[in-house]
């Protein structure tokens, strides 16, 4: 009985390797329409298609061992290739959405920064009458209130820097912030309810 040659079988010793170059011809003649396919319907018409394309063809490029992941034909290939077109559509949509959040960040910035500079005469004439009400405040607290507030709040003083100036213990300088906080939280909730006028 004569043998019968096998033909589903792959005969690698006698099988010429493919260069880097022929590889990404072959994938691109094989599954190029397909590819393009998968694209426009991921990203729709109004994307660059072939620039997408192109670029998942330069990743392929990039991979040392293409030709050892891949077989000579096959199936997974496209399931390779569609793998890669994802991932880089996922990236793609990543960095749009980062972009997309910082021009809303960097115009949000800009909106608050011109409704600071369009101050009305108004807003200043208040400002200026609020910071009067709260200087007023601060030099009518007990001395040892106003220096534990001037030290710590105003020239950024430790607690324990704020005691040794003033020669107190830190507990003493807490107690006193403390005390000079709620004079100036009254007095401030005071000038905005209208009262202090």
């Amino acid at each position: 009985m004569p043998k019968q040659a096998v033909t589903n079988i792959v005969d690698f010793a006698n099988r010429r390797a493919e260069s880097q170059e022929q590889v990404l011809d072959r994938l691109f003649r094989e599954h190029g329409g397909a590819l393009r396919g998968f694209l426009r319907a991921r990203l729709g018409v109004g994307e660059d298609l072939e620039d997408v394309v192109q670029e998942v063809f330069i990743r392929l490029a990039r991979l040392d061992d293409l030709a050892s992941r891949l077989p000579i034909n096959g199936s997974s290939n496209r399931s390779f290739i569609y793998t890669v077109a994802n991932n880089l559509v996922v990236d793609m949509e990543r960095r749009k959405a980062h972009q997309r959040r910082y021009a809303e960040t960097q115009k949000s910035q800009k909106q608050d920064e011109d409704s600071h500079c369009l101050a009305t005469p108004e807003s200043i004439a208040l400002a200026h009458d609020e910071l009067e009400q709260l200087k007023r405040v601060i030099l009518g607290l007990k001395p040892t209130w106003r220096d534990a507030f001037i030290l710590t709040r105003i020239q950024s003083l430790s607690y324990k820097e704020a005691a040794q100036r003033m020669n107190v213990t830190v507990k003493q300088v807490e107690r006193f912030l403390k005390s000079a906080l709620i004079q100036v939280r009254k007095a401030s909730i005071g000038v905005s309810d209208g009262e202090g006028k």
